[in-house]
């Protein structure tokens, strides 16, 4: 008799530590970085940026479809969209300071390439110029264009 509310206690207590952990990982992961479609979270730091998952109470208060109107006007008129993700975008100078926005992630070959800057040995033609990425970042609360990011590569001149 004694048996019975043993082995309930002990099942009651696997459950609540099970759910403990699935709690505990869902928070890390909710804190980790991520990559979006064709960009990884090395391209974005290298222009100084830090992407991470919104965190369970970040709300915004205009939705992607307003953020990939705003992308669109701003950025690439013409441009496909294929992919719309919410983030908390933290300054890497100062990693307190983060903010939620919206990342309009473009289709790379709907995005008109922008020349190369700079020196004068890659081409300028646009059908040598390959866009690896183009992203708008919207804020999310305020639904301002806060600025692109875009990565191109040219091939070299030819003599």
């Amino acid at each position: 008799m004694r048996r019975v509310p043993l082995a309930i206690a002990l099942a009651g207590a696997v459950v609540l530590a099970l759910l403990a952990g699935v709690v505990l990982l869902g928070n890390r992961s909710a804190a980790q970085s991520f990559d979006l479609v064709g960009v990884s979270a090395e391209d974005l730091e290298s222009s100084g940026i830090v992407l991470k998952r919104p965190m369970s109470d970040n709300l915004a208060s205009v939705d992607e479809k307003y953020a990939s109107k705003v992308a669109r006007g701003k950025h690439a008129p013409g441009a496909t969209v294929r992919q719309v993700v919410l983030a908390r975008e933290v300054d890497v100078e100062d990693l307190q300071a983060e903010r939620l926005v919206w990342v309009v992630n473009f289709e790379p070959d709907s995005i008109v390439p922008a020349p190369p800057s700079g020196g004068g040995l890659l081409s300028t033609d646009p059908k040598d110029i390959r866009v690896k990425f183009a992203l708008v970042f919207v804020d999310a609360t305020t639904g301002e264009w806060l600025f692109s990011l875009e990565e191109s590569r040219s091939v070299p001149v030819k003599n």
